[in-house]
């Protein structure tokens, strides 16, 4: 009996350049489900990470003013997942894991909790966050 094969049986690698606008959350985490597949096994965990780091981007960064924009760099294949997400820069602070408070301060710690590995690295005047998992 044959098995159909999963979309992530092979590597693939994809970079999309989204405008700093909000709903490009929703838009991002569909284009992960298409990539992936709904059965890859931590597709709901990269999702939640990449929408954290999309987030924290259009937050405190650059990306998230007029004309701002977010790349999203996504790795793939059967045994891992990796994101990147390379905001426009402008940032007053250094992305990391904080205390969180009632209103903000959990987006790093749920990509830390889910991830196996995670990271921030600049890249010019840009920052770009990334995950594992």
């Amino acid at each position: 009996m044959q098995t159909n094969a999963y979309p992530y049986d092979r590597p693939g690698f994809e970079v999309v350049l989204l405008p700093g606008v909000p709903r490009i959350v929703s838009t991002a985490r569909r284009m992960l489900h298409d990539l992936l597949g709904e059965d890859h096994p931590v597709l709901d965990e990269a999702q939640i990470c990449q929408s954290e780091l999309i987030t924290n981007a259009l937050r405190y960064s650059d990306s998230g003013g007029e004309g701002g924009q977010v790349r999203v760099e996504i790795e793939y294949d059967r045994s891992h997942t990796t994101v990147r997400v390379v905001d426009d820069g402008g940032s007053a602070t250094f992305p990391q894991v904080t205390q969180a408070s009632d209103e903000s301060g959990r987006g790093l710690a749920i990509v830390a909790a889910l991830a196996r590995a995670w990271g921030v690295r600049q890249v010019g005047r840009r920052t770009a966050v990334w995950f594992t998992i």
